[in-house]
Formats: C-alpha cells, structure tokens, sequence
C-alpha cells in the first residue's frame, strides 16, 4: 500500500502530458531519382531530350546542349500504392519533329535511370573521299548524292566537291534507331571543259563514300624496232576518244627517230569505252601517197609494224 500513492501520481502526470499525434502518413515511401541524359545535341539533329514524370506527382525536365546536367527528383509513394510513377521520353529534333517512347514504370528500388538517345534514333556520319589522283584538272566539281534509307534523312542533300575542297561528310539522320550500313549514292560529274554532266551510280564501303567511278587509261603507242626509219618520211598516230571519255591530250601525235614513243591518256567509266580507236598514217620516202591504217585496241602498248606488215 505504500506505493499507491506515487503511482497515482505518474498516472495524473501521464494524463496532464502532451501527447505527440500519429503520423498517418508514416508508411509513406520516398524515393531518390538521378535522370541521366546521354545525347549528341546538333544543329542537324537532336535539339531537346523531354523527361516527363507521371503519378501521384507529376513532374518535366528538358536536356540540352545548354543544359545536360543531371535531373534530380524525390517521389512520394502513397501508403499502399507499389510502383505508382512511370516516366516517358520524348526526343525533339531541329526541323521540329518529335519522337516518343512508351512510359516505362520507375521500380522502387531505382536510383538511376539513364536515358539514351540512341536508343530511339541513329545520326550516322558517312564521310567523302577522292583518290590521290582524281583528274580535278578534268572536272570543274562533282555533286554527291546519298540515297538514305525509306525512314530516314541525308544532310545535306548533296555535298559539291572540288580541288580546292576534295573531301565532305554527309549525316545520315534515321527514326527508329537504324543500324548503320553501306549507301547507295550517285555523283554528278561536271567537266572542266567540253561534255555534258554526267551521273555514275556507287555504293558506300561501310561509311565511306570513295569516288572512283573513273579509271585512268594509259595506252602507249611504241614504234617497233624493226622499223627503217631510214624509209619513212613521217609517221603520225592520230586517235578518236570515244564518246563521253575525258582527256586533254592531243590526239594526233607525231613520231620520230629518237622519238619514237607517244601515250595517250584519258579517264573512262564504261566498259565499252576501252576500246581506243586509232589510225596510222605512214609515208614512206619512195611512195609519195600515204598509207592510212585504222585500228582499234583495248591494250596499253601498242607496237607499229613496219606498214608492209601490219
């Protein structure tokens, strides 16, 4: 009986003291999100990576090249309520379209999520390249086309090349993301000087572009060593391009003892144009009237006969 006096004491202290409310909310779950922007932002592609929350609290991040940092966010999951928010991605692009990706639910042990572009596009770089002997003192420029695939884009259009600027690069801009390979393309070559522009078809190696379309042809004309040029008043050997070859080399050519070797050279694109027609014109000390050959060769030497016998 002796304690019934103190504990009635701490029961009115219990009753007098102030009582802390239940927090109805304590079951409440927040959660700690990093976005992530990986993304290449050009001026010929990608403008703006949208992040978009959606849930009990909604929330929108943009990504640029102005502003790529990551995009911290703190979610609230209601009591109750497991894998409440999803998130959504939309990609905006310089000539003003847009592209989005389905919503994709944030997991509630997520702590980073990593949005890549390349995931929903492909911007693939196709670079142009001439041969160390390309003949730019034949061609005044060429016009590069590149056929991009049927979903996708080429910027520029067409890439003009010439001496002064021998190489380019053509962005190949496709939606859904595209996995890169060879390109058809067609180059429009412009002559220097006589001739029409003439289009040749190609293929891509990979992501390269190289123009040789053209083929350099050589063909040496050679006087045999059994000529008399003892006998002989004048040889000349005189060819006729075929159509649509490019060359400036003078066509007829005159030989001489000492000088009895000539080449002509000129830059083809179809097959039909090896065949170099040429004529020989002989004329011989004692016959006054000159004898005229014509031939036709697909070689790159070419030995005259003495005109008895060829």
């Amino acid at each position: 009986m002796v304690l019934q006096a103190p504990l009635l004491g701490m029961l009115d202290a219990y009753r007098a003291a102030t009582r802390a409310p239940i927090d109805l909310d304590a079951q409440r779950f927040t959660q700690n999100v990093t976005f992530s922007c990986i993304a290449s932002f050009t001026p010929r592609g990608l403008r703006t990576v949208i992040g978009r929350i959606t849930g009990p609290q909604e929330s929108r991040h943009a990504f640029d090249a102005y502003d790529p940092k990551d995009w911290d966010v703190e979610l609230v999951h209601p009591t109750g309520k497991k894998d409440a928010y999803q998130y959504t991605v939309e990609l905006v692009f310089n000539d003003q379209t847009s592209i989005s990706r389905a919503a994709t639910t944030i997991a509630r042990d997520q702590s980073f999520i990593f949005v890549v572009s390349a995931e929903m596009y492909t911007l693939q770089r196709y670079t142009i390249e001439t041969t160390n002997d390309f003949p730019w003192q034949l061609i005044r420029n060429v016009r590069v086309q590149v056929t991009p695939p049927a979903s996708g884009q080429a910027y520029p259009e067409a890439v003009d090349l010439g001496a002064e600027q021998p190489t380019g690069a053509v962005d190949v801009f496709v939606r859904p993301a595209w996995t890169p390979e060879p390109l058809e393309y067609t180059v429009t070559h412009n002559p220097s000087y006589s001739g029409s522009s003439f289009p040749l078809p190609g293929r891509s190696v990979g992501t390269t572009i190289f123009l040789n379309e053209l083929e350099k042809r050589e063909v040496v004309f050679e006087a045999d060593p059994t000529l008399d040029w003892s006998a002989v008043e004048s040889l000349t050997v005189t060819v006729t391009p075929p159509r649509g070859v490019l060359t400036t080399d003078k066509r007829r050519m005159p030989l001489l003892k000492g000088r009895d070797t000539a080449t002509f050279t000129y830059w083809m694109y179809k097959p039909e144009q090896r065949a170099l027609p040429y004529s020989l014109n002989y004329l011989m000390k004692k016959q006054p009237t000159p004898r005229v050959l014509a031939e036709k060769t697909t070689d790159a030497l070419v030995q005259l006969l003495p005109p008895d016998e060829t």
